[in-house]
C-alpha cells in the first residue's frame, strides 16, 4: 500500500491559533470486510489495530504506518538536506531505502486525463475542532471518501501521503479496495513535538538493512 502524507505550513484561523510551524496527528484505522470471502475475512483479522501517525515541522515530515500484524513502515523526509528514507519491518525482514526528498513528492506532471477525479459535496463535519468538507474520489479503479479541512495547508515538498488532488488536509477518510473498507479517523493531535533530531533523522536505524 502506498503511503497515503506531506506538510507543511499550517494555519488554523478558525480556531484562533495562527500560523503553526510543527504538529503531530494520530489516526486510528478501522478495517472491515465488504466481501465475505474467507481470504478477505482472514486479511481483515490481520489488519486489526492498524494506525497511522504523522509528525512535521517546517522542513521535515515523518509518517509511521502500522498495518495490523503484517508490517510497520516509517517514511521520513528532510527538505533542507533533500534526503528521505523509508524503512519497514515485515515478511521481507527489516529493510531501508534512501532517496532524495524530491522523490517522495507527488508528481505535478501527471497527465490530467489519468489523474484522480475529486468531487466536492456540500456536507460538513467538525473533527477535533476543525471544520471539514466532504470530498469523494474515483479514478475508475479506486474509490475514497475524505473529510478535509482548509485550516491545515500542505507543503507538497513534504507530502508523501495524501493524494495531491485533494483541496485540503483530510482528518477522516475511508477507502474501498480488494473487498475491504479501511477507515482512517484522526483521534489526537498536538502543536508541539519533541526529540526532533531523532524523530526526523534520515539515518538507517539499527537492525535494518539498506537496499538500493
Amino acid at each position: 500500500m502506498k503511503p497515503i502524507l506531506f506538510l507543511f505550513a499550517l494555519w488554523s484561523s478558525a480556531n484562533g491559533i495562527g500560523q503553526i510551524s510543527e504538529a503531530y496527528f494520530k489516526y486510528n484505522i478501522d478495517v472491515s470486510a465488504i466481501e465475505k470471502t474467507e481470504e478477505v475475512m482472514a486479511t481483515t483479522r490481520l489488519l486489526r489495530n492498524s494506525e497511522m501517525v504523522i509528525y512535521f515541522d517546517e522542513n521535515n515530515s515523518r509518517v509511521e504506518f502500522k498495518l495490523g500484524n503484517i508490517s510497520r513502515t516509517t517514511t521520513v523526509i528532510n527538505k533542507k538536506l533533500n534526503e528521505g528514507i523509508i524503512y519497514s519491518s515485515g515478511s521481507m525482514g527489516n529493510i531501508a531505502t534512501k532517496r532524495s526528498a524530491s522523490d517522495f513528492s507527488p508528481s505535478t506532471s501527471t497527465d490530467k486525463s489519468i489523474r484522480s477525479v475529486v468531487k466536492a459535496h456540500d456536507e460538513y463535519r467538525t473533527i477535533l475542532g476543525f471544520r471539514c468538507r466532504k470530498y469523494t474520489l474515483n479514478d475508475g479503479q479506486f474509490t475514497a471518501t475524505y473529510w478535509c479541512t482548509d485550516d491545515i495547508k500542505i507543503d507538497p515538498n513534504l507530502n508523501s501521503t495524501f493524494n495531491s488532488d485533494l483541496p485540503g488536509f483530510p482528518l477522516s477518510f475511508y477507502t474501498i479496495s480488494k473487498g475491504m473498507r479501511m477507515e482512517y479517523q484522526a483521534s489526537d493531535y498536538s502543536f508541539t513535538i519533541y526529540d526532533k533530531n531523532e524523530l526526523f533523522s534520515t539515518d538507517v536505524p539499527d537492525g535494518y538493512k539498506l537496499v538500493r
